[in-house]
């Protein structure tokens, strides 16, 4: 709605604007299904510039570990006009705020399909399909045979097992990932990070077995952590002399009691998943790069650092 004219002038400006006649407008109902799961924003950068970029953008980072969604649906209402003479500027915001608000009733989906949340929503979801499952086989076998029956049964027990036990494994696995992925971050250790995405990358893609890359886990946590306290103050003496070694030594100290608990929070998203992966007989899509990945560059005589590309800087 909007404000009445204050004088004559505008009476007269609002009367004379243009606009257009709809007999009718219908916008289907939309069905969407979200996912969001964070990129890897230190891929393939320099060292120096992964370093700074650690200290940089991790908490946005953290933010967007809280933020990955799996499948959550949205059904947004239809919307229809008939008859209508109005504007079109104020008709596109009347669609856009039907939208708006009709997302904005929907919020507890979104909210409900938080990995952080153990995605509460989803795990009802699915153990509701088990559940239906359980008592859909065998009544709809009843009706055939007694033989059909008892297959029935043993159908809906084993799609309720498997819902069960996949919907928990997607949830926890959900759990320790994002609590993974932030604790990994108090390590500041940019180098470490790049390694630990490669490994989780190659056992989501089937490189590495789960057993074997969940056992690699731990294994590199530990490994990881305890080297780091005698490699990173000589690592940082050789970058910036004494301050860089006493910077190497607490990087190395935050290590060895971060990375373990990484390397366990790890090798249990990767055990957990993998039995989920088994259970429901099938594994998520690997995401494709649809666009090659921005790097950060540091900027001509400044500590500052820019998407490479950008003007004034260092080749």
């Amino acid at each position: 709605n909007e404000a009445p004219p204050e004088s004559s002038e505008d009476a007269r400006e609002k009367c004379l604007r243009p606009r257009g006649c709809v007999d009718a407008l219908i916008l289907h109902p939309v069905e969407l299904t979200a996912s969001f799961a964070p990129a890897n924003g230190l891929e393939e950068t320099a060292d120096d510039a992964g370093e700074a970029a650690v200290e940089r953008f991790s908490s946005l980072r953290a933010l967007s570990n809280l933020a990955e969604l799996d499948k959550a649906q949205l059904r947004l209402k239809s919307f229809g006009v008939e008859r209508a003479v109005e504007e079109p500027g104020l008709l596109a915001r009347t669609i856009a705020r039907h939208y708006v608000m009709a997302a904005l009733t929907q919020l507890h989906r979104v909210v409900g399909s938080l990995a952080s949340l153990g995605q509460p929503a989803n795990l009802v979801s699915t153990i509701g399909g088990g559940v239906k499952e359980f008592f859909y086989a065998p009544a709809q076998g009843v009706v055939e045979s007694p033989s059909a029956f008892a297959r029935g049964v043993a159908r809906g027990t084993t799609g309720l097992g498997a819902a069960v036990v996949g919907g928990l494994s997607t949830s926890v696995a959900g759990m320790t990932n994002t609590l993974g992925n932030n604790v990994s971050m108090l390590a500041g250790d940019a180098q470490y990070a790049q390694a630990r995405d490669k490994r989780r990358r190659d056992i989501r893609s089937g490189e590495t077995g789960v057993a074997a890359g969940s056992a690699e886990a731990v294994a590199r946590g530990f490994g990881e952590g305890v080297a780091g306290v005698f490699l990173k103050p000589v690592q940082g003496a050789q970058k910036e002399g004494a301050a860089g070694f006493f910077k190497g030594l607490a990087q190395g100290v935050v290590g060895v009691a971060v990375k373990p608990v990484v390397g366990v929070l790890d090798g249990a998203t990767t055990l957990v998943q993998g039995v989920g992966d088994a259970v429901s007989g099938e594994r998520p899509p690997e995401a494709q790069r649809l666009a090659p990945p921005l790097k950060l560059a540091p900027l001509a005589d400044s500590d500052e650092l820019a998407l490479e590309g950008a003007e004034g800087l260092v080749r």
